[in-house]
């Protein structure tokens, strides 16, 4: 999938005819970083796409799962209006199901992390408690 982000966004540069410095001052990135983007070495944040989606008025929902072409593309069909004027409801029910499932997950993560803490805070606890009773061991002893 991130093969189809870095092909597009080489398309899109390519077809409004900026270089990789000129891109990369327009987005205050570094050349490098554009580089590394397009050749699929790095993946870059949502809002980095999303400002090339909105710079080059392509669909959001498509930058990562289609190759973008000559013909497509001077057609219109990647366009954010385009695309979201097709998007059906069954589209939206999916993609609302496969949110609520990423947000069920992530508080799940959230619970795991906040157990694990609590049983490391125990663990410390409970090595605490033994060290004092041996401190009190020895004490006993040297008495």
């Amino acid at each position: 999938m991130e093969k189809y982000l870095s092909i597009n966004l080489k398309f899109l540069r390519k077809k409004h005819n900026y270089n990789l410095t000129q891109l990369a001052a327009l987005f205050n990135i570094s050349k490098s970083a554009v580089s590394d983007y397009e050749n699929g070495h790095s993946i870059p944040t949502f809002h980095l796409v999303n400002l090339y989606c909105k710079t080059f008025d392509v669909s959001l929902a498509l930058i990562n799962k289609v190759i973008f072409d000559e013909k497509n593309f001077n057609a219109g069909v990647y366009k954010e209006a385009q695309f979201s004027s097709i998007t059906s409801s069954e589209q939206y029910k999916e993609l609302k199901l496969k949110y609520n499932l990423l947000k069920q997950k992530t508080e799940g993560l959230e619970i795991q992390t906040k157990l694990m803490n609590q049983l490391l805070e125990s663990k410390d606890y409970e090595n605490k408690t033994l060290k004092l009773q041996i401190e009190l061991l020895l004490l006993r002893k040297n008495e």
